[in-house]
């Protein structure tokens, strides 16, 4: 997990108590910081399982609301398919769901009837969804009230992290992230964001 993120997690635990969650804690840091290296321990998570004992922890500590990044998201979306009751947030989540030796259902097969409220945030130039799979979330949804979906123009994925970025758009749609994020938590307020390096 990334600096930022765990600036990010401090940040929004000054609106409400934040547990920061990393599903590959269990099997240590990556040997080598390659993206094969990456996809060789992400296919090792359980994904049903992971999902399963999320639940019972949000369940546990009655939790206001579940953010999830990337991966993360897609276990927001699959809190959604399940009922949970608090607020939800996926950021840059895969709809077309992803493979693994005990997948999830793919959320582009339920959001059309889903109907537990739950936001996703996503860029349309995210070249790890892909585009044709953000247009057709963007379809599978329309006309689902339960679903809010917010496309950033000119962003892909990760977006989030250009809270300090020296591009306009990058920038705008950081900000806009988080505001999403800290009107879930707590509607009431925002404090001044203090985060850690980007990068």
């Amino acid at each position: 997990m990334t600096p930022f993120y765990r600036g990010l997690a401090a940040h929004l635990a000054r609106q409400a108590p934040v547990i920061l969650l990393d599903p590959f804690a269990s099997f240590g840091p990556l040997a080598q910081s390659t993206r094969e290296a990456a996809f060789e321990r992400r296919h090792r998570l359980d994904d049903r399982h992971y999902a399963d004992a999320l639940e019972r922890l949000v369940q546990h500590i009655g939790a206001r609301g579940v953010i999830g990044f990337c991966l993360g998201g897609n276990f927001v979306l699959e809190l959604a398919r399940r009922g949970s009751d608090c607020a939800l947030l996926a950021v840059y989540p895969f709809p077309q769901g992803l493979p693994n030796v005990a997948p999830l259902a793919p959320p582009i097969d339920y959001l059309p009837q889903l109907e537990t409220p739950v936001t996703i945030l996503l860029g349309d130039t995210d070249a790890s969804v892909g585009a044709e799979n953000v247009e057709a979330l963007a379809a599978c949804v329309e006309g689902n009230p339960a679903v809010s979906l917010h496309i950033f123009r000119g962003v892909g994925h990760g977006f989030v992290t250009g809270l300090d970025s020296d591009e306009g758009p990058l920038r705008a749609a950081a900000e806009e992230a988080l505001a999403i994020a800290e009107r879930l938590l707590d509607p009431n307020q925002p404090a001044e964001p203090d985060f850690g390096p980007s990068a």
